[in-house]
């Protein structure tokens, strides 16, 4: 499936045009409403400061989704240039397992949904399952992955796990992947942090993430050990990972 030019911050606007029509709404009124003299300055800066953080993150997400390698898939041949068997695990939103087939076409590759309607709320992520709905792959329980002890030699989970919201819930799922590894196996996880630069490009949004801290918590409570750590721009952080019981 390739990729048009602007599709994935086409994508975070028809997923998220709700916010985005709130606030340029909050935006439009604050500027018509005629505010005590006194309030001028502090309306003034929370507008700027709105309208910052508004067009940084079309502007980022731009730049992540449509610019960067993230969907050129260079990192992931880099490491693993020809892999005989991938599971691709996202959370209600696949648009990578198409593209991961046409990068690795004589790869096997089992594609799985834990997206849990009751935990994951968000409108967003109907709209896209609407948008994009699944081709590939079977439903299941993060706590429960349905793949044999000790079998796969690649498990990718990019931009999905933060939807695990809490620290039981990260460390079921991950500890599900460690279980199933191949002695020989990798563990490859994409995320977003919580940090400065996250902070800069969505403002309060990126409190959605989770810091390199709590990630380095759930991996190692899980059973999984860190062997490389990458940034994938500023706002990505990648981690490729072992079963601790065989680093």
């Amino acid at each position: 499936m390739r990729r048009s030019r602007f599709q994935g911050l086409l994508n975070v606007v028809r997923f998220n045009y709700d916010m985005y029509l709130k606030a340029g709404l909050v935006l439009v009124l604050a500027y018509l409403i005629p505010w005590p003299r006194p309030l001028l300055p502090l309306v003034g800066l929370g507008c700027v400061g709105a309208t910052y953080f508004l067009l940084a993150s079309l502007l980022v997400s731009h730049y992540i989704y449509d610019l960067s390698d993230l969907y050129g898939w260079g990192w992931l041949e880099k490491r693993f240039p020809r892999p005989d068997r991938l599971v691709n695990i996202h959370s209600g939103f696949d648009e990578t397992t198409e593209q991961l087939k046409q990068v690795f076409p004589h790869c096997e590759i089992e594609t799985l949904d834990f997206y849990d309607p009751e935990l994951m709320t968000e409108p967003s992520i109907e709209r896209a399952r609407a948008t994009y709905p699944a081709k590939f792959g079977r439903s299941v329980k993060s706590h429960e992955l349905p793949l044999a002890d000790g079998a796969e030699p690649l498990i990718c989970c990019l931009l999905a796990a933060h939807e695990l919201r809490s620290h039981t819930d990260k460390v079921a799922f991950l500890g599900e992947v460690a279980r199933s590894l191949h002695p020989e196996g990798h563990f490859v996880m994409i995320e977003h942090m919580r940090d400065p630069a996250n902070f800069l490009a969505f403002g309060p949004g990126f409190v959605h993430f989770f810091s390199r801290s709590t990630w380095l918590r759930a991996l190692s409570d899980a059973g999984l050990s860190v062997r490389e750590e990458f940034a994938l721009t500023p706002f990505l952080r990648g981690f490729v990972c072992r079963a601790t019981s065989q680093s």
